[in-house]
């Protein structure tokens, strides 16, 4: 993540998503249940498959970590577009 950057609602929302989209456990999981609310508020890109800044993916990747997944690369541009490594 850029130096100095701070994260904002979207980036936390969009991190959040992501991480439920696929980590839930099933329909009965509370990542289902959140995924679900979710989606009353935050819909996404027609092409959007991942969180897509660096600062929705470091939320993304602090997710995984807490959750013992493995933390998925990624980098970004002087745009600050994201690029994922082996997401699939």
């Amino acid at each position: 993540m850029k130096p100095g950057r701070d994260f904002n609602r979207f980036d936390v929302v969009q991190a959040h998503y992501w991480y439920c989209t696929y980590y839930h456990g099933g329909m009965r999981s509370k990542e289902y249940a959140r995924l679900c609310s979710m989606q009353r508020y935050y819909k996404t890109g027609y092409s959007e498959r991942m969180p897509s800044t660096s600062a929705s993916a470091t939320i993304y990747n602090r997710l995984q970590y807490m959750a013992g997944h493995p933390v998925t690369e990624w980098s970004y541009t002087s745009d600050d577009e994201v690029i994922w490594h082996h997401a699939d």
